[in-house]
C-alpha cells in the first residue's frame, strides 16, 4: 500500500511536469508556427509583392517615357537632327532599363516559382504587346513610319500602360488581402497564448499546492531522519503521517534498531573471530619465517651439493679422459704383447732350429774329434815309422842317409801333424763343450721361450680382460658422468624451486603482514564501528 501510495505521488509529479512541459513546448512550438507564417506574410508584402510592384512600375515609367519620345520624334520630323538623336538615345536608354526590369522580375520570381497564374498571364500579354509595337517603335526612330503608324502606336502605348496598371494593382490587391490574414492569425496568436498561460498558472497553482503538502511530509520526513542519523531509534514519529511516505521511514526506524542491535552482536563474535585470525596470522608468520630460514638453508645446502655434484663430474670426466688413455694403452699393449708373441714365436723356431742345427754341430764335431784322433794316430804311427825309418837309415849307413833325411822330414811332418791334431782336437773339445753349452742354452731357452709365449697368452688374455673391464669402466664413468649431469640438472632445479619457494614464502610472508595490517585496520574498524553503533538510542 504505501508502495503503491509512494508510487502514485511520483505519477502524479511526473504527470504533472511532464503535462506541464508539454504545455510549454506546445505553446513555443504554436508561437514559433505563428511568428513564421507572419514574417512570410510581412515578408511576402515588403519583398515579394512590393517588388514586383517596384519592377513594373520602372516598367511603366518606361513604357511612358518612350511613348513621350516617339511622340516628339514624330513632331521634329522635319525639325532639328540633334534633338532627334537625343530623343533615339533616350527611348534605348528606356528599353534597356525596361529589360533590365522584366528580366529581374523573370529571374527573381519566375525562377524561383514566385508568379502564381494570374501574374503569368498578365506578363505574357505585356510581353506580346511588347513584340508587337517594338517593330513600330523602329520605324518611327528611324523616319519611316508614316501617320497610320503614329495613329496605331498610340492605342498599343494606352494598352501596355494599362496592363502594366493592372499587374501593381494585382500586387496591391495581394498586399490587402494578406493584412487581414496576418491581423487575424495575431488575434488567434493572442487568445492561445492567453489560454495557455491560464492553464499553465492553474496548473502551476495546482503542482504548488501539491509540492506544498509533499513539502510539509518532506520537513516531518527530514525531521524525523534527522533524529535517527543523530542515534535516536526510539523518536516518535506523527502518527498523523504515518500513513504516507513517513511510513516507510517508521519501518526503516523500526528495522535499523533491530539491525543495530543484530550489528552490536555480530561486532562481537566478528572482534573474537579476528582475535583467533590474527593468532592464526601470527602463527602462519612464524611458520612462514621458519620455512623461508628452512628453505634458504636448503638452498645453501643444494647449492653446496650442486658445487659437490661439479667437482664430481669434473673428477668423473678426469677419470673418464684417463680411463680413455688407459684403454688406449691396453690396446696399444695389447698390439705390443701380439708383436712380442710373434717375435717370441719366432725365436722359439729359430732356438729349435739352432739346436738341431748346434745338435748336428756337435755330431760333427764329435766325427771330426773321431777324424782328429784317426789322425793324430795316423801321425803317432807315422812318428814311429819314421822313427822305425831312421834307425833302419842308421843302419843302411850311407845308402839310407836320404831315406833318413825323408823319414826325418815324414818325422817332423808327423809331429807338426800331432801337434796340429792336438791343437783341433783341443778347438774340437772347445767347440763341443761350447756346443754342449749352447745345446744347454738352448734347451734353457726353448722352455723359457714356450713359457714366455704362455705368459703372452696369459698377459694378452689378461689385457684383453682389463680392456673389457676398462671399457666397462669406461662406459660406467660415462654413465655416472650422465647420471651427475642429470643430478646436477635436478640440482639446480631443485635450487630454482626453492627459490622459487623461497620467493613464494616472502611473498606469503609479505600476505602475511599485509593480513596482519589488515586485521588491526579491520580491529580499528569494528572498534569504531561498535563505537557508532553504541551511540544510537535502542531503549
Amino acid at each position: 500500500m504505501k508502495k503503491q501510495t509512494t508510487k502514485g505521488v511520483f505519477l502524479l509529479l511526473g504527470t504533472g511536469y511532464s503535462l506541464f512541459c508539454l504545455i510549454i513546448m506546445v505553446i513555443i512550438w504554436y508561437s514559433l508556427y505563428q511568428v513564421n507564417m507572419i514574417d512570410q506574410k510581412l515578408s511576402e508584402i515588403n519583398f515579394v509583392n512590393s517588388a514586383k510592384r517596384e519592377l513594373s512600375f520602372n516598367m511603366e515609367d518606361s513604357v511612358n517615357g518612350r511613348s513621350v519620345a516617339i511622340r516628339d520624334i514624330a513632331l521634329y520630323r522635319q525639325g532639328d537632327i540633334q534633338s532627334i538623336e537625343s530623343l533615339v538615345a533616350t527611348i534605348a536608354k528606356l528599353d534597356s532599363d525596361y529589360a533590365n526590369a522584366r528580366m529581374k522580375i523573370a529571374q527573381n520570381f519566375g525562377a524561383t516559382n514566385m508568379l502564381d497564374a494570374k501574374e503569368t498571364s498578365i506578363l505574357h500579354r505585356v510581353d506580346s504587346i511588347e513584340n508587337n509595337i517594338k517593330p513600330l517603335i523602329e520605324k518611327i526612330v528611324q523616319q519611316k513610319a508614316d501617320i497610320s503608324d503614329l495613329s496605331l502606336i498610340r492605342p498599343l502605348f494606352a494598352q501596355w500602360v494599362t496592363i502594366l496598371n493592372e499587374f501593381m494593382d494585382y500586387e496591391e490587391e495581394k498586399n490587402l488581402s494578406i493584412t487581414p490574414l496576418i491581423a487575424h492569425q495575431i488575434d488567434i496568436f493572442q487568445i492561445v497564448l492567453i489560454v495557455s498561460v491560464f492553464f499553465s498558472v492553474v496548473l502551476s497553482i495546482v503542482l504548488g499546492i501539491f509540492i506544498f503538502r509533499i513539502f510539509k511530509v518532506v520537513n516531518e520526513t527530514s525531521n524525523s531522519m534527522l533524529e535517527i542519523s543523530n542515534g535516536n531509534l526510539i523518536y516518535d514519529i506523527p502518527k498523523q503521517v504515518c500513513t504516507s511516505m513517513l511510513g516507510d521511514i517508521v519501518k526503516m526506524q523500526n528495522d535499523l534498531r533491530s539491525t543495530v542491535a543484530n550489528m552490536l552482536g555480530a561486532v562481537d563474535n566478528v572482534t573474537q573471530e579476528i582475535r583467533l585470525v590474527s593468532g592464526f596470522a601470527e602463527a602462519t608468520k612464524q611458520a612462514y619465517h621458519k620455512q623461508t630460514s628452512s628453505a634458504q638453508d636448503s638452498q645453501a645446502r643444494v647449492m653446496i651439493i650442486n658445487e659437490q655434484i661439479t667437482t664430481i663430474i669434473d673428477e668423473v670426466k678426469e677419470t673418464e679422459r684417463n680411463s680413455q688413455k688407459t684403454l688406449d694403452i691396453i690396446k696399444d699393449g695389447q698390439v705390443v704383447i701380439e708383436n712380442t708373441a710373434e717375435v717370441i714365436n719366432v725365436v722359439n723356431d729359430l732356438a729349435n732350429e739352432s739346436n738341431n742345427r748346434v745338435s748336428q754341430l756337435q755330431e760333427h764335431s764329435k766325427q771330426t774329434g773321431n777324424a782328429v784322433q784317426l789322425i793324430g794316430d795316423i801321425a803317432d804311427q807315422t812318428n814311429l815309422l819314421a822313427l822305425n825309418a831312421a834307425i833302419e837309415a842308421a843302419r843302411a849307413g850311407e845308402h839310407g842317409r836320404g831315406f833318413a833325411v825323408v823319414s826325418d822330414e815324414v818325422r817332423k811332418l808327423a809331429e807338426k801333424t800331432s801337434q796340429a791334431t792336438q791343437q783341433i782336437t783341443i778347438l774340437v773339445q772347445q767347440v763341443q763343450q761350447q756346443s754342449n753349452d749352447m745345446v744347454q742354452i738352448i734347451e734353457q731357452i726353448v722352455p723359457n721361450a714356450n713359457k714366455g709365449i704362455e705368459l703372452m697368452k696369459q698377459s694378452s688374455q689378461l689385457l684383453e680382460d682389463i680392456r673389457v673391464q676398462a671399457n666397462n669402466s669406461l662406459q660406467n664413468v660415462k654413465e655416472v658422468n650422465s647420471h651427475s649431469q642429470a643430478q646436477q640438472n635436478e640440482a639446480k632445479d631443485i635450487s630454482l624451486l626453492i627459490t622459487q619457494m623461497v620467493a613464494s614464502s616472502n611473498g606469503s610472508l609479505e600476505l602475511s603482514k599485509k593480513m596482519n595490517s589488515a586485521i588491526l585496520n579491520l580491529e580499528k574498524i569494528i572498534s569504531e564501528l561498535k563505537s557508532s553503533a553504541e551511540s544510537f538510542k535502542l531503549q
